[in-house]
């Protein structure tokens, strides 16, 4: 898994995924644990082909046992054969 904690001079962090598919993928990735007052943002661009084809799954914990919980976004924009 993936744990995002404050920094001592940010709360934030960023994972940006950027996917360009012409053919299969199958993506699923381990889960990410937002902890403490973090604050991670996820944004996901997509660029397919017309033959690609993808399976996405994103897991989010937010916050830990005892913790104040922390903050999480995720976006997703994709285009298919050049259309959004």
């Amino acid at each position: 898994a993936t744990v995002t904690l404050p920094g001592p001079n940010t709360t934030e962090s960023h994972a940006c995924w950027e996917l360009d598919v012409a053919g299969e993928l199958d993506l699923d990735p381990q889960p990410t644990i937002v902890a403490a007052t973090s604050r991670h943002f996820t944004p996901t661009r997509l660029t397919l082909s017309e033959a690609g084809s993808l399976r996405l799954r994103e897991r989010v914990q937010i916050g830990r046992t005892g913790e104040r919980h922390g903050f999480w976004t995720g976006s997703l924009h994709a285009d298919v054969d050049g259309s959004p």
